[in-house]
């Protein structure tokens, strides 16, 4: 294998590997260097060695050139297969690649994942501020050092009345003293778990694999230290540490108010001792400010104008026309993720992790704020679907399934690959759930303000002029509002006659006309909560019997608590992501019938498991189970795709049409 380590760690490394030999090819500089490891049972005749090749003659005496002995040959193939394991598990480790796992004969990948890494974490030469370039670790160690010690250093009076004059108290009594009180045994033990396993959480190198498999060991000494921690002796212990580093401030554009800002900060800095970094501040205007006031504005704040395509949180601060050239970067961020040479050297099932894992994860954030373009999320689409059919995102090829099929679950025969339109609406649906469960919030409230004052959310009018984050909520109520309906309790809140509100009808809704006349409005005016029930008389004058049947299924409830909303697909009445984007697809139409190929293998399933045990492994199967297993997957499947047709399986577990399948004889 090549490597750049020397030969004092490649025999560490040797040696916990169990191999017993070895060549090396020292490196010169930062290229070359080989190493060659191998056991007793193998002969190894070097013939020649250079700086980049090793050619040498393998044999094993142990195992015969007819390969006659099968027990030896088993026996080398699985110890192959071991150290080939162990080889990609001590890879992957130092790749510290998360979103992978080992197992698929990835090493390949991860080995140049660790050059890369390794490379780009030098720091070959560091740059002063006064000119001077340092080039020696040392120098530079001690440079950064001296730099960070004076950032980080205390400062300021540290008197916080006059800071906290202005501030409300919203910490109790109460709650202050659980938040200064001792830390406990069990508090660390799971901060210790929540340790990535093979992340090092102190310099000794141990990572959180070692702590969670030898708790019993070292768990108590640990707890100890961790209650003992103090910064400095003399000093009070350590157990809670806040960080607030961003703050958005909204001013006019005026010397009056950016004198006022810079006023607050200059108290806060000598409360606290903390100071603002303007070098990582801006200024941006609104479009009505012109440029001689924005140079005015800048100079006497010290601050600079935020630049056209700068962004804060990962977002763009500011657009034109086009949305989709304002989220570029989210294109260029995945064609690097799956356009590098590294993603070459993955196998196939590895592309659908690194598909599922990082490039349909990159846009997410960003969905959860804007609706994207159809144009911009059919780049994305197109990207993902040049990769798992070529491994190259901007080369065309033949794909031999359509992305709609890709996007189906692999139950139903896809690959559960992301529809990006269905999934930022589903996140968008999220957003509006968000305003109807928490409408005090202070977000709720200023949409509130600007779009439906008179309102609420589930009741608010399109209007015009819209904006495009109003646009994108209302995309997102479309998937809300198919399994939005009221929770019946006391009645007073649901209109009888247009809400969603009864769980068995379609739509939730009455589904017979109001007669003429009829004066009932609310639904609790047809309740008799003295005695939980419905006023079923009353009911049958006025609804349909199928629709008077579905009410009279829901319970009654003596309460005062006033009606609620709830997602009617969660067991919890709560909207998630997940049902929300299988709501989308079903409107999108991207359930499809199922191939005929793939219906029958989905209903024969069990009945070829049972042939295969019965024939090849020779165990007892009951023919009755597996014809039960069979039709219950069938019963399902066909819940799932409706529009799907399949043959029948009969009592004989064949397929109606089909001829019995006959085991073929056995031969001595």
């Amino acid at each position: 294998m090549e490597t750049k380590n020397k030969r004092v760690k490649l025999d560490h490394i040797r040696r916990s590997l169990n191999f017993l030999n070895s060549c090396y090819v020292d490196p010169i500089g930062t290229s070359g260097g080989l190493a060659l490891w191998w056991m007793d049972g193998a002969i190894l005749d070097v013939r020649s060695k250079s700086q980049n090749i090793l050619r040498c003659i393998i044999s094993s005496p142990a195992v015969k050139d007819d390969y006659g002995n099968g027990a030896q040959r088993n026996s080398l193939a699985h110890e192959l297969e071991l150290v080939l394991q162990r080889e990609e598990m001590y890879l992957h480790q130092r790749s510290r690649v998360h979103w992978l796992n080992f197992g698929d004969r990835n090493s390949a990948f991860f080995h140049a994942t660790i050059k890369q890494r390794h490379q780009r974490n030098q720091i070959l030469q560091l740059k002063c501020e006064d000119g001077t370039l340092l080039s020696s670790e040392s120098d530079i160690n001690s440079h950064l050092f001296t730099y960070f010690s004076n950032l980080f250093s205390g400062g300021g009076s540290g008197e916080m009345d006059i800071a906290l004059d202005v501030v409300h108290s919203v910490i109790s009594l109460e709650m202050n003293a659980l938040l200064i009180q001792e830390v406990v045994d069990e508090e660390i033990k799971t901060a210790i778990f929540q340790l990535g396993l093979l992340k090092a959480p102190r310099p000794d190198g141990f990572p959180g694999f070692f702590y969670h498999q030898h708790w019993d060991i070292v768990g108590p000494s640990l707890c100890a230290a961790v209650k003992s921690l103090r910064i400095k002796q003399g000093c009070p212990k350590l157990s809670h540490l806040f960080f607030a580093n961003d703050a958005l401030l909204f001013v006019k554009a005026n010397r009056t108010e950016c004198s006022k800002i810079c006023k607050l900060l200059q108290i806060y800095g000598q409360a606290t001792g903390q100071s603002v970094n303007f070098d990582k501040s801006g200024v941006q205007f609104s479009g009505n400010v012109s440029w001689s006031h924005r140079r005015e504005v800048c100079g006497f704040l010290g601050i600079p104008q935020m630049q056209a395509n700068a962004r804060y949180l990962g977002l763009p601060s500011c657009w034109g026309r086009s949305k989709a050239e304002a989220y570029n970067f989210l294109c260029e961020k995945m064609l690097s993720k799956l356009q590098g040479w590294k993603a070459k050297l993955l196998s196939q099932a590895s592309r659908e992790v690194l598909i599922k894992s990082v490039a349909q994860a990159l846009p997410t954030y960003a969905m959860a704020c804007f609706l994207f373009p159809n144009k911009l999320c059919d780049k994305f689409s197109s990207y993902i679907r040049n990769f798992w059919w070529k491994g190259d995102p901007e080369r065309r090829d033949i794909h031999w399934a359509s992305w709609n099929k890709l996007c189906l679950s692999k139950r139903n025969g896809g690959l559960s690959f992301r529809d990006f339109r269905a999934f930022n609406c589903a996140l968008f649906a999220r957003q509006g759930w968000r305003l109807i469960e928490y409408p005090n919030s202070l977000c709720a409230k200023i949409i509130k303000g600007i779009y439906y004052p008179n309102s609420d959310f589930c009741h608010a009018t399109r209007g015009v002029r819209l904006s495009w984050a109003w646009l994108s909520l209302l995309q997102g109520w479309n998937i809300l509002n198919g399994g939005l309906r009221w929770q019946i309790l006391n009645g007073k809140s649901v209109n009888f006659w247009d809400d969603q509100w009864i769980p068995s009808n379609p739509g939730f809704r009455v589904q017979s006309e109001r007669p003429r006349g009829v004066v009932v409005q609310k639904v609790h005016e047809v309740m008799v909560s003295s005695r939980k029930l419905w006023n079923e008389s009353q009911l049958r004058s006025l609804v349909s019997g199928v629709d008077c049947d579905a009410i009279l299924f829901i319970p009654v409830y003596v309460t005062d608590k006033d009606d609620t909303l709830l997602w009617h697909y969660d067991s919890k009445g709560y909207y998630t992501v997940k049902l929300g984007y299988r709501e989308a697809v079903k409107q999108a139409h991207l359930v499809s019938t199922i191939p005929s190929s793939s219906i029958v293998w989905s209903e024969n399933e069990w009945l070829l498991k049972g042939r295969n045990d019965h024939l090849f492994n020779q165990c007892q199967v009951d023919p009755t189970g597996v014809i039960a297993k069979a039709k219950r997957d069938e019963a399902e499947f066909l819940a799932t795709c409706p529009a799907a047709t399949t043959p029948q399986i009969g009592a004989s577990g064949t397929t109606s049409g089909g001829s019995s399948w006959v085991p073929p004889s056995r031969s001595n």
